[in-house]
Formats: structure tokens, C-alpha cells, sequence
């Protein structure tokens, strides 16, 4: 899940719970994540992202209690 405000741009992982933050103002490729850097403004867009979720009710990913990010997957 991601969500834009301003020139922030915040990624949620769900699989891995891991949140991204990149200033697209400064860092179009979005080589550079700052979350570390602004850990409050990463879980408060974290945050309006799932209150928007509630609030739509938006559909949501379902994790597979099958899936091994370890396994090779050999899609032919």
C-alpha cells in the first residue's frame, strides 16, 4: 500500500511490515529511504493509510499462511 502527501511518498509492506518513506521531490527513483530518518512522519502517514482503509472499506490483501519467500518459485 502507498499513499503521496506533499512530496513524501510512504510504502507499506504488509508481507513484510516494513514502512518506506522517499522525499520525490529530492529522490525521484526512490533510491533512498528515509523512514529511519523521519520515523514519525512515516508511521503517521502508515497510519492515515489504514484509517482510509476503514473509512472506504477498501478491499485488503489477505496473507497466504502457505507462502515461503524462500521457496524458489519456478514459474514456466
Amino acid at each position: 500500500m502507498w499513499m503521496r502527501r506533499g512530496k513524501w511518498k510512504m510504502i507499506y509492506a504488509f508481507v513484510d511490515d516494513v514502512v518506506e518513506l522517499y522525499d520525490i521531490e529530492n529522490d525521484l527513483s526512490e533510491e533512498h529511504n528515509v523512514a529511519s530518518e523521519r520515523p514519525e512522519l512515516a508511521e503517521e502517514m502508515k497510519a492515515a493509510a489504514f484509517r482510509w482503509l476503514e473509512e472506504t472499506d477498501a478491499p485488503r490483501m489477505i496473507p497466504n499462511p502457505d507462502f515461503n519467500p524462500a521457496q524458489e518459485l519456478n514459474y514456466r
